[in-house]
């Protein structure tokens, strides 16, 4: 997309099986459902961007990274619903409300890095339904609005600190 272009329209490239896009900073609006169902694998969302739209990135079942500016203060409803490669995804200080469904159905996302205090998340919404079994969220030891750290938040595990990669299955080189 070229430099100057101000906004992505809904639904502009849903379906599309576009795997690959540079947006640039130009762009401060990307409306509902632009990527739904696209066949995008990774996404650096501009420094102007507000907010994510409903739907934005949902059913995009090969993302597997995504770069949220500190720009962005909401994410809509089913904005990355059914995302099923993503694994992680860091939540930006700027992000004070996250809405129902977001991250339903996100299956392998186990991992959500949150730099500021809980956004406000609608109350029986699904926020995050049908994560893998194990999905934490990881907060800063300052970060209010979650519960205690062991407990439950929005269905997510709160920690502190990341989950301790294991050695079980390293392979060690020999000596020649």
């Amino acid at each position: 997309i070229p430099n100057g272009v101000t906004s992505i329209g809904n639904s502009a490239f849903q379906d599309s099986g576009l795997t690959s896009i540079v947006i640039p900073n130009s762009v401060t609006y990307i409306g509902s459902r632009a990527f739904y169902g696209s066949g995008l694998t990774s996404i650096v969302i501009p420094n102007g961007i507000t907010s994510i739209e409903n739907g934005t990135f949902g059913l995009a079942v090969d993302l597997t990274s995504v770069t949220i500016p500190n720009s962005v203060t909401s994410i809509g409803s089913e904005a990355f619903g059914a995302t099923s490669s993503l694994r992680s995804i860091t939540i930006p200080a700027s992000v004070t409300s996250i809405g129902g469904e977001a991250f339903t159905n996100a299956i392998n996302l186990s991992s959500i890095y949150f730099l500021g205090n809980a956004p406000t998340i609608q109350e029986y919404a699904d926020t995050f339904a049908n994560l893998a079994v194990s999905a934490r969220a990881y907060i800063q030891p300052s970060a209010t609005g979650f519960g205690p750290v062991g407990d439950l938040w929005n269905g997510l595990i709160v920690s502190d600190t990341p989950i301790p990669v294991s050695y079980t299955h390293l392979t060690l080189p020999t000596k020649a």
